[in-house]
């Protein structure tokens, strides 16, 4: 399915900063930049060593995968710690078998390292509480800011555990020392990020873009009609999700429990409420319904029989609803077939320009009427004109998706649609 299965146009997004970056251009400075780019530092050398081909994107798709297989076992070492083996397997079943969390989380993007990350942060917390040791503290803290670090969404994260410890000092479960020294060792851990912001004059368009334009974005994507189809997809997930929160009250289930609730419902404290976002809540969901699994029926046979019953159309789904990717692979490399190294491509939506370079700073612009471009220019009154930067540039190919006026005549005179592809006009010589 990683090798398989159609790629999502924010892998294109990410994948293509990291290029950009290869290439020497300065994150935040000479492009737009909407996320934290831990993610994007480590895919540079990869695309580095394996080339400027699509194929590079399927080892991307690999390093993702192996990526899924450690979320699963650390949310196992979560549940196993909060309760036993056998509330940690079913636990993993039913994440594995989730449709949402799957697709998304074999995908190239920032979410996935950021799940994987603050799901060790949590399990260092867990074990702090149990052993009360200062090396637990220090790995919990580092992680999550590592997870801060591959996506600024953490800031959930973070306030959901600064209001736990704080919970957790209160009752003097642990000593506020240890709190502040959590979060000393949290900032010793991202300042270098933000010293490199300063030295590089990017702070100011780091707060721009990756704080103040997702604040007053434009756009705005509701989770209702999303969240409605992961119920019919996954309805036995959902279900045993909600009598554990029940189950949950008075228990030691009750933090996980917490922590799912906050999770879940941060989605809806942002515009763009995307499947992507749920990824952070969904290993607590999927331990807490093996919990009332396991609280509600105490028959092994008929336990092992529901789940599988539970999953089976689920599983299903992941085996049979998938598009092959072949046709963007194909796609992405006769860009770079017919494009030199210098050379630039017009595709303000990243469907199909990996390697090559772009014509503006907002080199993604989002949906024309209320994307991120859109957005920067009602707060600033920004003047774009993808006519102009075309007849200026002189991009070897462009894309028709969001160029209202395909026949303006910056583009008749001097383009002429591929034999290949119906979206894609070329400038020029022959195509080869």
């Amino acid at each position: 399915m990683s090798f398989t299965r159609i790629f999502d146009p924010d892998e294109f997004f990410f994948s293509h900063i990291s290029w950009k970056m290869l290439h020497g251009e300065k994150l935040y400075l000479d492009f737009l930049v909407l996320h934290h780019p831990l993610m994007n530092f480590l895919i540079e050398p990869i695309i580095a060593f394996f080339g400027e081909k699509a194929s590079t994107l399927l080892v991307l798709r690999v390093g993702m995968f192996l990526t899924f297989l450690l979320i699963i076992a650390v949310t196992y070492r979560i549940a196993e710690e909060a309760f036993n083996r056998e509330t940690a397997a079913i636990s993993v079943i039913l994440l594995s078998s989730s449709v949402f969390f799957v697709t998304k989380a074999i995908e190239i993007r920032p979410d996935v390292p950021q799940t994987l990350t603050g799901l060790l942060s949590v399990l260092y917390l867990q074990r702090f509480l149990a052993k009360k040791s200062r090396a637990t503290i220090v790995a919990g803290a580092f992680f999550l800011a590592l997870s801060f670090l591959f996506l600024q969404k953490t800031i959930f994260l973070m306030l959901l555990m600064t209001g736990f410890m704080v919970l957790m000092a209160a009752k003097k479960q642990i000593a506020f020392r240890d709190c502040l020294f959590f979060w000393a060792v949290f900032a010793v851990s991202i300042l270098p990020f933000y010293i490199y912001l300063v030295f590089t004059g990017a702070l100011s368009n780091y707060i721009l873009f990756n704080w103040k334009i997702h604040m007053n974005l434009l756009e705005r994507v509701s989770a209702s009609a999303w969240l409605a189809r992961s119920f019919k997809m996954n309805a036995f997930f959902w279900i045993f999700y909600a009598a554990g929160l029940i189950c949950a009250v008075r228990t030691r289930a009750y933090w996980i429990a917490s922590f799912s609730v906050v999770l879940l419902g941060s989605l809806f404290l942002v515009k763009t409420q995307t499947p992507q976002y749920m990824l952070m809540a969904m290993p607590f969901m999927a331990i807490i319904s093996a919990y009332s699994l396991t609280r509600i029926i105490s028959d092994k046979r008929l336990l092992g029989l529901l789940i599988v019953c539970g999953i089976a159309y689920p599983s299903y789904l992941l085996a049979a609803n998938t598009i092959d990717n072949r046709r963007q692979l194909e796609k992405i490399d006769y860009i770079v077939s017919l494009t030199g190294p210098d050379e630039y491509v017009y595709d303000s939506n990243v469907i199909v320009n990996l390697f090559r370079k772009d014509l503006d700073y907002f080199w993604y612009t989002g949906t024309p009427q209320a994307g991120v471009l859109a957005t920067y220019q009602s707060m600033t009154g920004y003047r774009y004109d993808k006519y102009e930067l075309i007849d200026e540039k002189k991009p070897r190919v462009i894309t028709s998706n969001y160029i209202e006026n395909m026949d303006d005549e910056r583009i008749t005179d001097h383009y002429v649609r591929s034999d290949v592809y119906r979206d894609l006009f070329v400038r020029g010589r022959q195509e080869k």
